[in-house]
């Protein structure tokens, strides 16, 4: 008689360590939730375009020297280096040290405020929209009140694409104002003539 084959069955319950009971609960969760390769969340690219700015230019155009007492002429230009033309300009600025000039007068016509600033409203309304690769100028003009070691003035914008793109724009640029020439008082002889009387 052959003996009956019987299977030894472990007896419960059946202690397993707590690091091996960890590592399998995790794996678990791991196959329940891992989504399948298909189900891979899309990458979006997106392209930033780099900071667009408007090109600022200023440049004091007379006198070359200028001395105390002098009319000192600046020409800004804005040019737009931008695929999209210029056709607003929010907001405009030149600043200018006030102990050593005087505001004289600008094209177009800008408003002082007496502290050293002068500003004006939408240039493209006197000037016309910047296409792109156009520019248009902005004339300051101020009488020279002191001598002064190279003083900055400055021009600061902000404009607006037609596109609805905002860009800043400034520039600026440093002069000097020597004293007035001296006055050099020049002696003319005069000659009499001594009548003689006979």
């Amino acid at each position: 008689m052959l003996a009956r084959k019987t299977s030894a069955r472990p007896a419960w319950p059946v202690w397993l360590p707590l690091s091996l009971l960890a590592a399998l609960v995790m794996g678990a969760a791991s196959a329940l939730w891992a989504p399948p390769p298909s189900a891979a969340l899309p990458v979006r690219q997106q392209t930033i375009p780099a900071m667009v700015v408007l090109d600022v230019t200023k440049a004091l155009v007379s006198p070359a020297a200028p001395r105390v007492g002098d009319l000192l002429t600046y020409q800004v230009t804005l040019r737009n280096v931008y695929q999209s033309p210029v056709t607003t300009i929010t907001s405009a600025r030149d600043t200018f040290d006030p102990s050593c000039l005087a505001f004289h007068s600008s094209t177009p016509p800008g408003s002082n405020d007496g502290q050293g600033h002068i500003t004006w409203g939408d240039l493209t309304v006197p000037l016309g929209d910047i296409p792109t690769g156009g520019s248009i100028v902005v004339t300051v003009r101020f009488t020279a009140l002191a001598a002064c070691a190279p003083t900055t003035n400055s021009f600061w914008l902000l404009g607006m694409y037609a596109d609805g793109v905002m860009a800043p724009g400034s520039g600026s640029v440093d002069v000097a104002i020597q004293p007035a020439a001296p006055v050099t008082a020049t002696y003319t002889p005069v000659h009499t003539a001594t009548a003689t009387f006979t």
